[in-house]
């Protein structure tokens, strides 16, 4: 078994120096090698993510009523339908508000004989009280709203003294522990001093900790002294206010009941809701025969502003800013590619990532919910340039390098060993930094043997 192994070895080891001979080039016969041109190329980085198209209107048209615990009778659209303005989206059940209306008008001829003038001064009276209330608590409030910001600034202010008295004592502790140590009269002298100036720090801090702790403890007494203000106030106004309501109540004038009337008559003609704007529905809240306490019914949002969404992680989101040129593709060869710009970015991360939207030149034909593909372009540039395919480096070193091939005179060319420094790339050009490269000069892109300096050679120019 061993013999067998040494055989195989010795004719492997053959074929190898046979084929290294053969790949091996001599002086007289150059090798062919494919060569890129340095020169001016745009260098674009660009960062790929999904995103979903959304509604770029801050908020939905909401399609609300102010009737509340009645019936819907017919339910007319749902969700993803598209309607437009005066279209019916919703009738309401009407018996519940004609017979309240047939009651009120009975009670308009009982109603004629009450005092209108004493209705007039008892509203005019809870007028006063509501604004006297609001302004004697608009005033504490003010007041709990200073004091808050005298506490949390006193709290700022300790802490920033209790971290600095910490700091000081940590510095005291140390300089302490090398005065201990100190050997010469000069090292002594040092850490003293250091001592001296840490413990005079110390007590600057501690003095600052005590002052700004009595400003928060003031601070917070007056904050307590407001709330209980605060709610004394309305207590004793609620009470002058409720009892002339109730006065009012009491009081109550066929004009009044005339303006409920009014009411009620405006309730039983928006009982048939109608869409104000164009749209697609985006939400129902209520459903055929549901008793209706959601006033807002239906939201719509406008299909002609859409948006792209996406969320980028931390290391994308620190090169993206807003202005910058993106691309959406879809799975679609129909669609093609639609350009767009980068029109606001959530500098809040949120539990996915960094929110960015992207407004594009048309999304007519794409739908809201959809997933798409966006290249956010970073960076384009026009440089100077070599195919990325030319910079080399050795394993051991980072020094980049390229070959190029320079005109030997006979129609070949001699290989030259430069070192580069490189700037940006991308997946086709890498800028080159200095100036060890002229505009046209020739480097090698590809190659099926060993480059050296000084190898004779031939070029095929890449396509």
């Amino acid at each position: 078994m061993k013999k067998k192994t040494v055989i195989s070895f010795v004719a492997l080891s053959t074929v190898f120096v046979m084929l290294t001979a053969c790949a091996t080039p001599g002086e007289d016969d150059p090798v062919n090698v494919l060569v890129g041109e340095y020169g001016a190329h745009e260098i674009t980085n660009s960062i790929m993510v999904s995103g979903t198209i959304e509604n770029g209107s801050a908020t939905p048209y909401v399609i609300s009523t102010g009737l509340d615990s009645y019936e819907i009778k017919k339910l007319h659209v749902k969700v993803g339908d598209y309607v437009q303005a005066g279209d019916v989206i919703c009738e309401f059940d009407t018996k519940n508000i004609e017979k309240q209306i047939a009651e009120k008008q009975s009670k308009v001829t009982s109603n004629s004989e009450l005092d209108g003038k004493t209705i007039d001064d008892l509203k005019s009276q809870l007028a006063s009280e509501e604004e006297i209330q609001r302004i004697k608590l608009n005033r504490i409030a003010e007041t709990k709203t200073a004091n808050q910001q005298k506490y949390d600034e006193a709290k700022r202010n300790y802490e920033k003294a209790q971290n600095n008295f910490n700091r000081a004592n940590d510095q005291y502790n140390e300089a302490e522990g090398y005065l201990r140590d100190a050997s010469t009269d000069e090292e002594i002298t040092h850490y003293y001093n250091l001592c001296s100036t840490y413990q005079a720090q110390i007590s600057q801090y501690s003095s600052e900790m005590t002052q700004y702790k009595s400003a928060m403890d003031s601070a917070s007494d007056e904050i307590k002294a407001a709330d209980y203000e605060y709610e004394l106030t309305k207590t004793e106004t609620n009470k002058s206010i409720s009892d002339l309501k109730y006065s009012i109540d009491s009081y109550r004038t066929e004009t009044e009941t005339l303006e409920e009337l009014k009411k009620l008559q405006e309730q039983l003609d928006n009982s048939v809701v109608r869409a104000a704007h164009d749209g697609i529905v985006e939400k129902v809240n209520v459903s055929e025969g549901q008793i209706s306490a959601e006033k807002n019914l239906i939201s719509i949002i406008d299909n002609n502003n859409k948006v792209v969404h996406v969320v980028l992680n931390d290391s994308d989101m620190l090169n993206v800013k807003e202005g910058m040129r993106a691309a959406l593709t879809t799975s679609s060869d129909r669609i093609g590619t639609i350009e767009g710009t980068v029109s606001k970015i959530n500098k809040v991360k949120g539990e996915q990532g960094f929110d960015v939207y992207i407004r594009c030149d048309d999304l007519d034909d794409l739908f809201i919910g959809m997933n798409v593909s966006i290249s956010i372009i970073v960076f384009s540039e026009e440089v100077n340039a070599v195919p990325k395919k030319a910079v080399k480096s050795d394993e051991n070193s980072d020094v980049k390098y390229v070959y190029v091939a320079v005109p030997a005179g006979d129609g070949t060319f001699t290989l030259e060993k430069r070192e580069v420094s490189v700037g940006v790339s991308d997946s086709e050009y890498c800028q080159i930094l200095d100036g060890k490269l002229k505009a046209g000069e020739k480097v090698v892109v590809g190659n099926d043997v060993v480059l050296e300096n000084g190898l004779n050679v031939t070029v095929t120019e890449e396509s």
